[in-house]
């Protein structure tokens, strides 16, 4: 008896994993080049879309330059390829050009086709230059980005459009019910320093008011003239706060140096903590600006982490527990089906 029970178990597990293996095969395959589409697109594919990054963890998207071969090899299996701009990143610039010479043939999916589902994009104050950094931290260039994959996906596997279509309309209640939240906070029309173009969508989609953007390029450190002119804004009462990702703090001590020195009040959105959560970039930086204004407390940062972020008493620690809290809700719809 035990003999055929264990026969039993063994044939049953043959048989599951044989069923895994042809769900797996039957996957859409698509190849992301970073890890905040990764989110956007296991969002609107579900069971159905298998997502390959094309960066290797721990890298800095805007200097990796794999070969050609390591390109091609990478998504040799894709059916689909995700990408934040043609040329914003040189990952991005690489694929553009081998599939303008007609190495890939995979579809591609960039900021031109997230502008046809809604993206406006924006010019980097000062310079007139389109900004292609930072929109996928926004809830408008998040909800650009669900509509283009969910177009997308729709057209290469037919058969499962309804459900892609049906992911879609959940994650957009999502971030409708998020900015809801926001608009509760009272932080529209703050005026803000921002650290650079990576911030600059998501405050124009909190309604704040861009007072000045310390730097106006990705990886360029602010001078003692800029640091001085941002000193002299907050001091004068012409902005409440500054602004900058725990990013560009790592890229720049000496600005956080200086603001702590000079006792300016700032935030520091952990973007880096929350980039498999995208959509809860713009909750905590709106949470951290409603504690700043509230407190008027010098460094409301959060680069610590949320555990570390509980320990601030009163407003502050009420809105990080209700994010925290909205986190789990999210992880638990997003894998409901």
């Amino acid at each position: 008896m035990r003999f055929w029970t264990g026969v039993g178990l063994i044939v049953l597990f043959i048989f599951l994993a044989l069923n895994q293996g042809a769900a797996l095969e039957n996957q859409v395959k698509v190849a992301v080049t970073m890890p905040v589409l990764e989110a956007i697109v296991e969002d609107i594919g579900g069971e159905h879309v298998q997502v390959v990054s094309l960066l290797p963890p721990n890298v800095d998207p805007h200097s990796y330059e794999p070969s050609v071969e390591k390109v091609l090899e990478s998504i040799s299996k894709a059916s689909l390829i995700v990408m934040s701009g043609p040329s914003h990143l040189p990952l991005e610039e690489k694929i553009r050009k081998l599939s303008e010479e007609g190495v890939i043939k995979t579809p591609i999916l960039d900021y031109r086709d997230y502008e046809n589902m809604g993206l406006l994009l924006l010019s980097v104050p000062g310079t007139g230059s389109i900004n292609p950094h930072g929109y996928f931290f926004s809830f408008s260039g998040q909800r650009a980005i669900a509509k283009a994959c969910a177009a997308k996906l729709s057209r290469i596997d037919p058969d499962h459009a309804e459900y892609y279509e049906r992911r879609l309309g959940r994650y957009l209640q999502r971030l409708s019910a998020l900015e809801e939240r926001i608009k509760a906070m009272g932080i529209s029309g703050m005026k803000v320093i921002i650290g650079g173009p990576d911030l600059q969508y998501l405050a124009e989609d909190l309604d704040l008011e861009i007072v000045s953007m310390i730097v106006k390029a990705h990886g360029i450190e602010p001078s003692t003239q800029e640091i001085s002119k941002i000193i002299d804004l907050i001091k004068s009462g012409d902005a409440d706060v500054v602004v900058v990702s725990d990013i560009e703090v790592s890229e720049n001590s000496a600005l956080l140096g200086a603001l702590k020195e000079n006792k300016i009040p700032y935030i520091i959105v952990p973007i880096s903590e929350l980039v498999d959560e995208p959509e809860l970039i713009p909750l905590v930086t709106a949470s951290l600006l409603k504690s700043s204004l509230e407190r008027q407390v010098v460094g409301a940062e959060a680069t610590g982490g949320f555990l570390d972020m509980v320990a601030v008493p009163s407003l502050a620690a009420n809105l990080v527990l209700f994010t925290l809290t909205v986190l789990l809700l999210i992880k638990v719809r997003r894998y409901a089906g």
